[in-house]
C-alpha cells in the first residue's frame, strides 16, 4: 500500500522531510493592513523582512490557511499517483481552520482514497516529529490503522514550551488563555508558557530571568525523557535569535548530552502570534511499534 502523508507550512520542516517523495506541503500566508502578503516560509531572509515589518506595525498582520481549491487540488494529485493512503498532520486547530477543512475533504474522498486527519496540538516542533515517526512507520509497513493509532496517540502527549519577548501579540491574536494575557504588563517577567493538550497556549510559570528559564526547560527536558522511558524526541526553534536559542539548548543539552535534537525556525503564520525573540522546546514521546 502507497500512503502520503500532507503538511502545512507551520511545521517548518527541514529540507530532507520537505523533499521527501511523499510528503505534499500546502502552504498559509499572512496578510498586513496595507496589503503586503508573506508566504509562510523557512527562507531566512522572508523570515527577517516578515519579523521587521511586523515589529514595525502597529496592528498584526491576519493570517490565512490554504485555498479550498489549493488542497482540493493537491488530494486529487496524491490520488492520480497512485497513493492509497493519506494521512493528514496540521496545527493546532485553536491556530487556523486547515484541520477542519481537511477533515472535510477526507470525507469527501472516502471512496477513492483511505484518509486519516491528525490535529498536531500545536505547530511547527510538533508536526515535524509527527512526519518524522510516520515515515519510519510507513517504511517498516506498520498498517495505516496504526499509524494513525500512533499518530494521534503522540500527538496527544507532545508538549511545546516556550517563552516570548512580548507578549502583546499573544494577547491581541486570541491564541493565549486569560492568565497568559493578564501578566503581559508586568515588569521583569520571562513567562514560561505551554501549548496545551487543547492546542492553546498557557502560562506554565513566571520567572524572572532567561537564565532560570533555561534552567527551567532543561529540568522539564529531562522529567520528560524519564516520564517517556527515553523513547523520546527534542526539538528546538526560534523566531530570529538563534543565539538566544543556543543558550537553551547548552543548558538543556548540558542534561541530555546523549538526546539528539534539531533546530528549526518560527515562520510569519506563527510569528505573527508569538513575535520575535520567540524560544521553543518540543518534546514528542514515540509510541511503540
Amino acid at each position: 500500500m502507497k500512503t502520503a502523508i500532507i503538511i502545512d507550512s507551520t511545521s517548518y520542516v527541514n529540507e530532507g522531510l520537505r523533499n521527501h517523495p511523499d510528503v505534499y506541503e500546502l502552504f498559509l500566508t499572512t496578510t498586513f493592513e496595507d496589503g503586503t502578503q508573506f508566504l509562510d516560509s523557512t527562507d531566512v531572509k522572508v523570515q527577517k523582512d516578515f519579523y521587521n515589518k511586523l515589529q514595525a506595525s502597529d496592528k498584526l498582520p491576519t493570517t490565512s490557511q490554504p485555498a479550498l481549491g489549493e488542497y482540493i487540488a493537491l488530494i486529487e494529485e496524491i490520488i492520480e499517483k497512485g497513493y492509497d493512503q493519506l494521512l493528514c498532520i496540521h496545527l493546532s486547530k485553536t491556530f487556523s481552520g486547515t484541520c477542519q477543512t481537511a477533515k472535510m475533504l477526507i470525507d469527501e474522498y472516502k471512496d477513492q482514497i483511505n484518509g486519516h486527519v491528525v490535529d498536531s496540538k500545536g505547530v511547527s516542533l510538533i508536526i515535524g516529529a509527527l512526519v518524522e515517526q510516520a515515515l519510519d512507520m510507513i517504511e517498516k509497513e506498520v498498517p495505516f490503522e496504526d499509524i494513525c493509532r500512533n499518530t494521534e496517540w503522540s500527538a496527544k502527549r507532545g508538549t511545546i514550551y516556550l517563552t516570548v519577548s512580548d507578549l502583546e501579540n499573544l494577547a491581541k491574536s486570541g491564541r493565549a488563555n486569560k492568565a497568559v494575557a493578564k501578566i503581559g504588563g508586568l515588569l521583569k517577567i520571562r513567562p514560561l508558557l505551554c501549548v496545551n493538550a487543547k492546542g492553546e497556549v498557557e502560562l506554565l510559570e513566571k520567572i524572572r530571568t532567561d537564565k532560570k528559564v533555561n534552567q527551567r526547560l532543561s529540568q522539564i527536558a529531562q522529567e520528560d525523557y524519564e516520564k517517556f522511558n527515553g523513547k523520546m524526541m527534542l526539538k528546538f526553534a526560534h523566531a530570529v535569535d538563534r543565539e538566544k536559542l543556543q543558550d537553551a539548548i547548552d543548558v538543556v543539552h548540558e542534561k541530555l548530552p546523549h538526546l539528539d535534537y534539531e533546530v528549526g525556525t518560527l515562520g510569519p503564520v506563527i510569528g505573527t502570534h508569538t513575535g520575535a525573540g520567540t524560544v521553543g522546546m518540543g518534546t514528542i514521546p514515540i509510541a511503540d511499534y
